[in-house]
């Protein structure tokens, strides 16, 4: 436990840039004019 707390306190800048890029990334590759496709629709046979 005091690992994390001497962590959180050092790096919390680092912890919160990455906290914030991550989901930005995520939402921003789900969005549709990225041509991402997400819905597995295959044809059936």
């Amino acid at each position: 436990m005091h690992q994390l707390a001497f962590v959180l306190e050092t790096q919390m800048p680092l912890i919160q840039d990455k906290l914030m890029f991550w989901p930005t990334m995520t939402f921003c590759l789900r969005v549709a004019h990225f041509g991402v496709d997400f819905t597995f629709k295959f044809l059936q046979r």
